[in-house]
This record gives C-alpha cells, structure tokens and sequence, in this order.
C-alpha cells in the first residue's frame, strides 16, 4: 500500500507519539527493575507494639510499664475502637512532624522559593499554602519566568562569546602542534562554533566542580551532589534533596553567589545540550538520513502535484483563450476574403480546431 503525501503528513503526530509511549514504556521498566521493593504493611497495632518497646527500654518507661507485661497480647487485647482512636492520633502526630520538618518562610527561604518559580525548577520542598499566596504565585510566575528567560539569554550569550573564542584558540593549536588541516562541522544557524567533543568535557567539568562544591558544603556524597546538580540544571527539579546546609549563608554571604551559580549552570547546561542536538541533526543531514526523513512526512510532493496541477489549468485556460481569439481572427479574415472575391457558402462554416503537439504546445487551424 503507497501512502500519498498528505497521508504522510498526517501520520507524523501519530508516529511521534508511538515512538514517545514506547520510550516512556521503556523508561518505565527500567526505574521499576531498578527501584521497585516490595511493600510492607504497617498497621496500627504494630504501630502501637513498637511504641511500648521503645518505651519499656527507657528508665521513665521502666517505672510505668510492668516488668512482666506481654506487649503483644496487650495489643492484641485493644478493641477495634481503640485501634480506630489511636490510629487518629498517630495520623495527627505525623502531619504536625511532617509541617515542623519544612522550611520556615524566612527571607532566605522565599527567595530561594521565588527562584525556583522564576527558573521553573520547582523543588516542591517549599509552597504556599494560603489562597492569596497562591494567587501571587500564579501573578509573579507569569511575569517572572519571561524576566528570567531573558535574563538567561543574554547569559548565554556571554558563555558562548568565550566559547567560541576558547574553541578558536584550541583549534588554532590543533592546527599548529598536530593537525594543519584539521576543519570541524559547525552547525548551520548555531550561536556556538565549537565541535562537540570540545562541549562534552566543558559540561562534564563544569558539572563536576559543582558537585565536589555541593559535597563540600552539604555533606553529601559525590553521587548524590551530581545527581542534584544535573536535576536542578535541567529544571527538573524533584525536590527529593535540597541544600539545607548553613554553610551556604555563611560562605557565599547570602543566597546571592549561589543563585549567579545558577543561572550559569542553566545557562551552560542548555547550551551544551542545543549545541549536541545540533550537532546530532548536522551529522544526519551529512549522512543525507535527514533529507530522507524529511521526504518521508512532507507535504512537498502534495504541494507539487497541486501546484503542477494549478499551472496545468492555467497554461490551458490560456492555451484556449489565445487558441480562441486566434480561431475568430483567422474566421473572420477568411469570410472577409470569399466576401470580396464574391464566393458564398451557405452550407460551409468555419471551424476551429485545436491540435497539442507533443511538447504540449497549442495552436489553432481553420478546416473548412
């Protein structure tokens, strides 16, 4: 079965969203292979068991709690009311440990919260809870992000002002010390004239000083500093783990250092991943796979055929037209002619006949 041009086109959605289920399936897979472990049930009864443990080893616990008590078949004893009661109770302990466990909005803590609504990264350790708190979220998201965006572009533009320059000494060198004739691919329309293999190792290092920062400040190991690092520079932002350490205050005085350390990263990181992207498309379109993926879903061949069509009914509404207007010259100046001469047919007429020869042009003769 040959799918037409415009059937073609129409499959695109559909072929990407095919390819993007498959990858998410996939991804999908693999996080469960890796994190899955089994659940384990708590009940209140356990619950209530572990607590008189842990307070039959205290002192204070010892005094109040007989010696000989079986803790088990004192729970056991409990009535499903009581369980119902103190279940309740447990439900109201966790919620005010897990409110005393978040931040408090400091002046530190709402800006780093306003940064992380400009930048779109949105750990979510840190959220506003009133009404009119959220609605001024909604107000300072719309206004700040674009504020932001900017901000980073013009960021960007002075990381790519020095590496550009930096490429162009490196490959300079290259040129001198190894290879005279050493000439890289740059992508067409990229603010960054630098080949990949130069990127790679500036994000890698890059990525890498933070992390052994991040370590130095939280505490952390370096696995799980770059695995901060790399979620926050791509604004995906779990929330997961967050910087919690004074250190930050008192080395970086303030939060000012550490949101200029920010926008860099996002800066760096966004251009390293356009500039492999790019990359990536030039080396398809040098292997010719980008054209033949273009050709596959474009409507050029359909736009073609309409086109060509379009023309083809111009050129013989015209061809007509002219053929038309030649055929009623040539009539008429015949009639004219057999008038004079005095010759009168009454039973001939002048007819014109169109004749396409085989280069497609028309023209027109008179048969009598």
């Amino acid at each position: 079965m040959t799918l037409t041009p415009t059937q073609r086109k129409n499959l695109v959605p559909l072929v990407l969203f095919l390819a993007n289920l498959v990858f998410l399936f996939i991804g999908g897979l693999i996080f469960e292979s890796i994190e899955y472990k089994p659940r384990k049930e708590h009940s209140t009864s356990d619950d209530v068991a572990l607590f008189l443990q842990t307070l039959k080893k205290t002192s204070q616990g010892k005094q109040i709690l007989p010696e000989h008590l079986d803790i088990k078949e004192a729970v056991e004893g409990l009535k499903s009311d009581s369980l119902e009661k103190i279940d309740a109770k447990f439900d109201e302990i966790r919620k005010r440990r897990t409110a005393a466990s978040k931040p408090s909005w400091s002046f530190s803590n709402s800006l780093f919260f306003a940064t992380t609504v400009v930048t779109t990264i949105g750990y979510g350790n840190l959220a506003p809870v009133t009404a009119g708190g959220r609605l001024f979220c909604v107000i300072y998201a719309l206004t700040g992000i674009p504020l932001t965006l900017m901000l980073l572009a013009v960021v960007g533009h002075h990381i790519v002002h020095y590496l550009n320059g930096a490429c162009a000494w490196l490959v300079k060198y290259i040129r001198r010390y190894s290879r005279s004739d050493y000439e890289f691919e740059s992508a067409e329309d990229a603010q960054i004239n630098a080949p990949v293999w130069v990127a790679l190792p500036i994000i890698f290092i890059f990525l890498a000083f933070m992390s052994s920062l991040y370590c130095a400040l939280e505490g952390w190991d370096f696995g799980t500093a770059l695995y901060f690092i790399f979620i926050t520079f791509t604004t995906i932002g779990f929330g997961d783990i967050v910087p919690k350490s004074a250190a930050l205050a008192l080395i970086f005085q303030g939060i000012w250092i550490n949101l200029m350390l920010l926008y860099v990263g996002l800066s760096v990181v966004s251009i390293t991943i356009n500039l492999c992207a790019q990359s990536l498309v030039a080396q398809l379109k040098k292997t010719g796979l980008y054209l033949k993926i273009i050709e596959l879903f474009s409507s050029h061949g359909d736009s073609v055929e309409k086109t060509s069509a379009r023309a083809h009914g111009n050129e013989t509404a015209d061809v007509e037209d002219h053929c038309r207007g030649q055929g009623e010259s040539i009539a008429m100046s015949d009639l004219n002619e057999r008038r004079k001469n005095g010759i009168e047919e009454d039973h001939q007429a002048a007819k014109l006949k169109i004749v396409r020869d085989a280069d497609g042009k028309s023209y027109g003769t008179l048969n009598e």
